[in-house]
């Protein structure tokens, strides 16, 4: 039998005090798995992302609107992306601005549009407000229109009606048909 060096007894002493630590460690740890936070992905989607935030600029560099949303997933077959709490900037200048919100929306990247649904209320910086289910924005022509009841509230006044029609860039609203209107008499007698 060969005899092993006595330079190597430390050493082989640390690798099984090495050794002899691990079992116990390895036994005494329990091991519990953990419930995967990484929602399952739809087989229609593509990509599913949190916390989104786009942006469409000006040629001059300057903000033309900006839409974000809790939650975003994409969609090949649609070449879209399906949104949850949304919240959609409009701005035509400096000074006018326009806040849109909804539960849902689908931003069409291709087609340049934005639709918001389920009690989508849009506000301006001026004090004019409109409630509605569902509003369709369009960037080409910076337009926002729907065919579903809406009610406008402004500083004066409160309008009910069967669809709009905004040309946000020209600063100009229409509403389509079945109009009522409230005008506030107090403001007139100042």
């Amino acid at each position: 039998m060969k005899r092993i060096p006595v330079v190597l007894w430390p050493i082989g002493g640390i690798c099984f005090l090495l050794a002899l630590f691990a079992f116990f460690f390895v036994s005494r740890v329990n091991v519990t798995t953990l419930p995967s936070k990484i929602q399952k992905v739809m087989p229609e989607e593509s990509l599913k992302i949190s916390d989104i935030d786009f942006r469409q600029d000006y040629n001059d560099g300057q903000e033309k609107w900006n839409l974000k949303a809790k939650e975003a997933s994409f969609s090949k077959k649609t070449n879209a992306f399906s949104l949850s709490h949304v919240l959609l900037t409009l701005r035509n200048s400096d000074k006018n601005l326009f806040t849109v919100e909804g539960r849902e929306g689908t931003y069409f990247k291709g087609r340049g549009e934005i639709q918001l649904k389920g009690d989508v209320i849009g506000k301006s910086l001026s004090g004019y407000q409109i409630n509605t289910e569902q509003l369709h924005y369009n960037q080409k022509n910076e337009s926002v229109e729907t065919k579903n009841h809406v009610k406008i509230i402004g500083p004066f006044f409160k309008i009910l009606g069967d669809g709009l029609f905004a040309d946000i860039k020209g600063e100009k609203i229409t509403i389509i048909g079945n109009i009522h209107a409230t005008f506030l008499t107090g403001v007139f007698n100042k």
